[in-house]
């Protein structure tokens, strides 16, 4: 049985699906950002929103990687 979850090497993504996950990942860019800038004050003094806007800064890298490494694809 073939593993569809990994395509072969080489093979091409379907540019509506490459354009769509692209827009999914913006837009969650957006959202995380959005916590951020709701945290990042409180961090300074609360604990528990230090550990949150911390969380929040890693989720946002690991979707800035994400769509970094998705718009590379089929250059």
């Amino acid at each position: 049985m073939k593993d569809k979850r990994h395509p072969p090497i080489g093979s091409a993504i379907d540019p509506e699906l490459k354009r769509e996950a692209e827009k999914q990942l913006r837009d969650e860019i957006a959202l995380i950002e959005h916590w951020i800038g709701n945290t990042e004050p409180h961090s300074k003094f609360d604990i528990k929103a230090a550990q949150l806007n911390a969380k929040y800064k890693d989720m946002l890298r690991s979707r800035q990687d994400m769509l970094t490494a998705l718009q590379k694809q089929s250059r």
